[in-house]
């Protein structure tokens, strides 16, 4: 999945423009507790080092340079799927992976197969 990439200079972590003099904090959102508090903004792009420490793969870097941190986690769930695998399941009729919710492959039910 590709998430939105934030312009330059807006905080990866809370999506503050540049000139804003507002701290660095994450307030929540769906339901969400606050995810936290940084001492400063972090407006350059993803390093490889930081998004290798997140857990991306090395192809997926150069797709996340200015994605918001909170966003990189399906790009974090499709990596680990990546390395070790789809955990499948069925629902509704359809085979997907309960990790990284992927749809992996449409089956008919017995009603649609008549």
């Amino acid at each position: 999945m590709m998430e939105e990439q934030l312009p330059a200079g807006v905080c990866l972590h809370c999506r503050r423009p540049p000139r804003s003099t507002r701290p660095c904090v994450i307030e929540g959102g769906h339901g969400e507790p606050p995810v936290g508090e940084w001492p400063w903004h972090h407006r350059e792009d993803w390093s490889d080092a930081e998004l290798a420490e997140l857990g991306l793969t090395p192809w997926r870097w150069p797709l996340h340079r200015r994605t918001m941190l909170a966003d990189l986690r399906w790009a974090q769930l499709e990596s680990d799927c990546e390395r070790h695998g789809h955990e499948v399941i069925e629902e509704d009729g359809y085979v997907l992976c309960d990790h990284c919710h992927h749809p992996l492959v449409w089956v008919a039910t017995e009603d649609e197969a008549r």
